[in-house]
């Protein structure tokens, strides 16, 4: 049923002039109800008669159905009908105050461009309208007192001032009282249409910001719907990036160790079993870490080790016992602020020394000399990996350069750094990295979101009270977005109103809310008490307390209908009087509710708007029965005398008042409800857009899951079938050892170079096999290779056993 309201709404917000056109005929109605006791009907002319009033009504309607769907037209159309009306029309009919709301129309929805014309032309025939209304009613129409009679308008007047009016057209002019009443009559008339014309400015350019600001927040929530599904594409294509990325940086990293110590060990171990099984266990162990990695990087949560800042050292340690014969130097300038890298940047500066060793280790050749150079600043972090070797020549591994580089760059301008990384004029690579700081407080903040929770129990701190500006912030929701006309033309001060309220909702909330205080406060009807004034004044008191909690209806809109209801229903139960104030706030806060609170608020809303209505009912029918309150009357307290009037009379008059105060919540509500299905309202929209981004970071999520899952399988037992094959060929050579140790016998350097060249091997097959993995998952990946390459469809990718199939076809 809701869905159902929505889109009814919506399908009646595209058909405007359906709206307007049910508008035209009902005021149509009721002019012509309202002007059907009107006898005479003076024009500037003649007399009128009857009929004509309700052919001037019917051609001053038309306009009204296209006032929305067409403005421009609607208010030309409009205006010539008046002017039409004015010179041999009515001087003055009912339907002339639709032009208020014409001005209005043409204003708010029209061209913008136009506003200036319009308002000279409504100015124009404001005055015309004066003119011709005051001298109509004070001398007459013309063409009787030309022929030497008196309109039925004029034989009506019997004020002596008209008398003096008689001898106008015979050529007597304007004298006497004659005169001083035209006088008065035009200086009221224009004060009326003035301020008519006034209020239909100010509320047709308030109205225009409005709908400005509304239509800009419909966009936005149409262009996240729309881009749902490049969303999920680029999520999923993203996805596919990192896994090549993290699976370079961990396994890539892994097998490049491995190759560094079955080479080293051909050497190092040939004339000593202890060094060649030290270095296989190394391998072996090494094999099985980057097995693990793998399997965390394809699993459900989908995350590699992430380590940080803190492991580069570790990093550098391994590093030289993987190579020897590398010279690797660190250096710290400046005050080190490893507080200030987010989890995500010590990650990636991380991840960049260890891809710019393994490079060292594969490309820079024996003997080498790395230098790592760290310059901390107050803004950034920049650190520059330096080597004397050779440089990236070598492709005998069938690696196609750029994969490394390419994860480093993607990784470091993720955070919002820059990369640079290349041959050195004098020999050598190097690889220069800038990573931004983040400052003290949002460090704080981050570490203190990202650390996990201790296993010790921790003690409660100290209660401190809030400041003002604490207490603020919880209360104030984001603001409405800042918005403005498409043209780019400037505002005038309405719409600047306009806009500042609509962003700043709580602190207009809160003006209207003192404001309605006062007038409750001065308006003599707002409260009917029985008894004295004591009594009054505590009624004014529950008053004050039933419309504070409005100045957050929008902020706390559920919040402030539950505290509405419960002082509404202690003023039934306990005060003797209406509280006309308690009626008008009521229903503002049931309004709020519905329109600003959760989508099944209307339930607990309803439900409590009913038992309300019930003691509504009551109490207005022990008020005629003598009680003074429901209370008095539960304590069997009568203070004052029933009215002369059954039981019966009395029952039916408390159920006709609880019927009609329902039905106003029920309107109420119900008005809520199609102001919220239609999108018109700002906090609407604002809270639309929320839930949809939300949705589509859930749906990037899913796609990323999805993709990972679907990819997942075939990469984890191609990538583990290269491990298990290197830690197979590893446990071979152990075997050979053991076997010799078994037997009391040495292996000969020979048995150990073999067993270490076809671990070797094994682990450059295996280097390779995952470039061509790589290669696929980067073909359907989203990278950053500056423009070098086209960016992929953004369109599901065929499985990746067939890419697989159809690259092993090309490579044969």
């Amino acid at each position: 049923m809701r869905h159902e309201f929505r889109r009814l709404a919506l399908w009646l917000r595209g058909h405007v002039i359906i709206r307007d056109i049910v508008l035209a005929v009902f005021l149509s109605f009721a002019s012509q109800g309202a002007s059907s006791s009107i006898t005479f009907n003076p024009g500037l002319l003649f007399d009128q008669p009857s009929w004509a009033l309700t052919t001037w009504t019917v051609l001053l309607a038309v306009p009204l159905a296209i006032r929305r769907s067409a403005p421009r037209v609607g208010a030309l159309a409009f205006a010539a009908v008046a002017a039409l009306q004015l010179l041999f029309g009515p001087a003055v009919i009912v339907s002339d105050f639709w032009a208020p709301l014409m001005v209005y129309s043409v204003i708010a929805y029209g061209d913008p461009r136009n506003t200036k014309a319009f308002m000279l032309l409504s100015c124009g025939l404001g005055l015309a309208s004066t003119a011709v209304m005051g001298w109509t009613m004070t001398v007459g129409p013309a063409w009787p007192a030309m022929h030497g009679t008196r309109s039925v308008f004029r034989k009506s007047l019997a004020f002596a001032p008209y008398a003096d009016c008689d001898v106008v057209y015979a050529g007597g002019g304007l004298t006497g009282d004659c005169a001083d009443t035209l006088g008065q009559y035009l200086l009221m008339t224009f004060t009326a249409i003035g301020v008519c014309l006034l209020s239909a400015f100010i509320l047709a350019f308030w109205q225009r910001a409005r709908l400005a600001a509304i239509r800009m927040m419909r966009e936005r929530n149409a262009a996240i719907v729309a881009r749902e599904g490049e969303e999920r594409a680029i999520a999923a294509t993203a996805e596919r990036a990192r896994i090549a990325r993290d699976m370079h940086d961990v396994v890539a990293h892994t097998l490049s160790i491995i190759i560094v110590q079955s080479d080293g060990g051909r050497y190092a171990g040939a004339h000593d079993p202890k060094v060649a099984r030290d270095t296989m266990e190394t391998i072996r162990r090494e094999s099985e870490r980057a097995l693990h990695d793998m399997h965390r990087l394809l699993g459900v949560l989908g995350g590699s080790q992430q380590a940080g800042y803190a492991q580069i050292g570790a990093l550098v340690e391994q590093a030289r016992t993987a190579a020897p014969d590398t010279a690797i130097a660190r250096e710290v300038s400046g005050t080190p602020a490893a507080d200030r890298l987010t989890a995500e940047a010590g990650s990636t500066v991380y991840h960049v020394v260890q891809e710019a060793l393994t490079n060292v280790r594969k490309y820079a050749g024996s003997p080498a000399h790395v230098r790592i150079r760290e310059q901390w600043s107050s803004r950034q972090l920049r650190i520059r990996i330096d080597d004397d070797g050779r440089g990236s020549a070598s492709e005998s591994d069938g690696h196609r350069p750029g994969y490394g580089l390419l994860g480093m760059r993607e990784r470091v301008e993720s955070v919002g750094g820059t990369l640079s990384s290349g041959p050195r004029a004098n020999g050598g690579f190097s690889v220069d990295a800038v990573v931004p700081l983040t400052d003290a407080t949002d460090a704080g903040e981050t570490v203190a979101n990202t650390t996990e929770e201790p296993s010790s129990p921790r003690f409660p701190e100290l209660a401190v009270p809030p400041s003002f500006s604490g207490l603020w912030s919880r209360i104030r929701r984001k603001s409405t977005s800042r918005t403005g006309d498409a043209d780019g033309r400037p505002s005038n001060w309405v719409e600047k109103a306009s806009r500042w309220t609509q962003r700043h909702y709580l602190l207009a909330d809160v003006s209207c809310t003192f404001l309605l205080i006062i007038m409750f406060g001065l308006s003599p009807w707002s409260i009917f008490s029985f008894d004295g004034a004591a009594e009054s004044k505590a009624l004014h008191l529950l008053m004050l307390m039933e419309t504070l909690p409005l100045c957050v209806r929008r902020r706390f809109p559920e919040s402030c209908a539950l505290v509405v209801a419960c002082l509404s229903v202690l003023q039934l139960l306990v005060f003797s009087g209406i509280d006309v104030s308690n009626i008008v706030v009521a229903l503002c806060a049931l309004y709020a509710a519905v329109l600003y609170g959760r989508d099944h608020a209307w339930r607990w809303t309803g439900a409590t708007a009913l038992a309300a209505s019930l003691l509504f009912g009551c109490s207005a029918a022990l008020i005629q029965a003598g009680y003074a309150t429901i209370l008095d009357f539960m304590m069997g307290r009568r203070t004052g005398s029933a009215m002369r009037m059954g039981p019966e009379t009395i029952t039916l008059m408390g159920v006709a008042y609880g019927t009609v105060a329902f039905l106003a919540c029920a309107a109420v509500m119900a008005l809520a409800r199609w102001t919220r299905s239609r999108d018109s309202n700002m906090l609407v929209l604002q809270a639309r857009e929320e839930a949809l981004l939300a949705k589509e970071s859930r749906q990037r999520v899913l796609a990323a899951n999805l993709e990972r899952e679907r990819i997942g399988a075939h990469m984890q037992s191609e990538v583990a079938g290269t491990l298990n094959g290197v830690i197979e060929q590893v446990r071979l050579g152990l075997r050979m050892l053991d076997d010799a140790e078994a037997r009391g016998v040495e292996p000969t350097a020979e048995q150990i170079a073999e067993a270490f060249r076809a671990i070797g091997n094994r682990g450059r097959a295996a280097l390779k096999r995952m470039r061509e993995l790589l290669g696929v998952l980067r073909e359907t990946g989203s990278s950053d290779d500056g423009g070098k390459t086209e960016h992929p469809a953004l369109h599901p990718a065929a499985p990746l056993s067939e890419q697989l199939r159809g690259l092993r076809q090309g490579l044969e």
